[in-house]
């Protein structure tokens, strides 16, 4: 699972303090801030919820805002049909910082499905809109997809072009280091990767291990105050992932090579715990 880091900052209301469609009495400008917060924090199912209310009363920009946050947390959340339906329509916004985001996260999970050439386009045109580490980040992948399509001098250029985009993230300078190198990382995949599905019983096509997903944090602290939740009930792990380039801890219960056993300990853990791939492990 890959999501793009986004900052968004405020946006200027008109016309006194709107009210959102919900029972909750928030204003407009709180509700959005409550959304951004969610997805910065990790709260990815609390943040399409937001999100999606926020895009059914809101319009131009702010309906722009809302539609990235939702298609950011639902491609978070395994959902990569839904990321891009919200996503997709956000490809060419006048918006750079929208448009990259969205054309990246299109590009990742394109890139998930094994459609290179696809994802190839989308983070490339990713990395032109975006600034800095986010452009860097977009344009490793971008190298990534190039190289599968055996494209090699493509790749190279990518991978030049990401070196020149990073700008603070050390740990992101080494992977694209890594990757001028040669030193390849495995191949991701996302819940459902080209050509592996599951079967009728559960079982998982291409030894893509299942996991219990309790949540994925952008701190140590935070997942282990989450781990310690559930420590007493089960075999619980902290694994080091990358989301869009930005290192979180995600919180997991288990490996499972049938559907069936993962879900019957995920209603167990019940809360906003996910079924999801074991990428990363």
């Amino acid at each position: 699972m890959l999501a793009m880091v986004v900052g968004v900052g405020g946006c200027a209301s008109s016309g006194g303090r709107p009210r959102d469609n919900g029972t909750t009495g928030r204003t407009a400008e709180e509700t959005r801030k409550n959304f951004v917060a969610l997805y910065a924090s990790g709260e990815y199912t609390d943040a399409y919820e937001g999100a999606v209310a926020a895009a059914g009363s809101a319009s131009g920009a702010k309906r722009d805002e809302a539609a990235l946050i939702a298609g950011l947390s639902s491609h978070a959340l395994n959902r990569n049909a839904e990321a891009v339906r919200w996503l997709a329509p956000l490809e060419n916004r006048n918006d750079k910082s929208v448009a990259g985001k969205a054309s990246a996260t299109m590009g990742l999970i394109a890139q998930e499905r094994g459609e290179h050439e696809t994802a190839a386009r989308l983070l490339s045109k990713a990395a032109a809109k975006l600034e800095g580490d986010e452009a860097a980040r977009a344009a490793m992948y971008a190298g990534d997809s190039y190289r599968q399509l055996g494209q090699t001098e493509k790749a190279e250029e990518s991978y030049q072009q990401a070196r020149t985009l990073v700008a603070s993230d050390n740990d992101l300078r080494v992977m694209i280091g890594d990757r001028a190198r040669g030193q390849m990382p495995a191949p991701r995949t996302g819940v459902v990767a080209k050509g592996g599905t599951t079967s009728k019983g559960g079982a998982v096509a291409r030894n893509s291990m299942l996991t219990v997903q309790i949540g994925a944090f952008s701190s140590m602290e935070t997942a282990q105050k989450e781990a310690g939740k559930v420590a007493t009930r089960a075999n619980v792990r902290i694994v080091p992932i990358l989301s869009g380039g930005k290192r979180l801890y995600a919180v997991r219960v288990g490996q499972f090579s049938n559907r069936d056993a993962a879900e019957t300990i995920r209603k167990q853990i019940g809360g906003k715990a996910v079924v999801t791939v074991a990428s990363g492990e």
